[in-house]
């Protein structure tokens, strides 16, 4: 496989294009919310207008008629999603949300130690 295309009218947070990313593949995708934050276009793939099938055409013959270009822009998504969506660093982030949401409540301390579910046990506790 060289190139993942995902055209779509909605998505939530498209694990298909993180997968590719993290296997390296490019993904040509359609330009919707979820899709815009798995996929930084132009770097890690590229995004088309919702339902624009020549443009979607347009792209992955873009992608296909440059033997290195797919192989570049595979690397950079792999680079995003080790850097972006590892689930440790998604874990931590959906961890501080969730804090600072419940800190505003005073339902959290800010002394919540670092282990895994921390935030969890902290919350039931109040």
């Amino acid at each position: 496989m060289t190139i993942v295309a995902l055209p779509s009218y909605r998505e939530g947070l498209p694990t298909t294009v993180l997968e590719a990313g993290a296997a390296g593949k490019p993904v040509v995708g359609s330009r919707v919310t979820g899709m815009t934050d798995a996929v930084d276009d132009g770097r890690t793939g590229l995004l088309v207008p919702v339902g624009n099938v020549s443009a979607l055409a347009g792209a992955l013959a873009a992608l296909l008629d440059d033997p290195e270009r797919p192989r570049e822009v595979g690397r950079a998504g792999r680079e995003f999603v080790v850097a972006y969506f590892r689930q440790e660093t998604v874990w931590t982030e959906l961890d501080n949300l969730y804090r600072s949401v419940l800190l505003g409540f005073g339902r959290v301390s800010e002394t919540v130690d670092d282990s895994p579910c921390s935030l969890a046990r902290s919350a039931t506790r109040s």
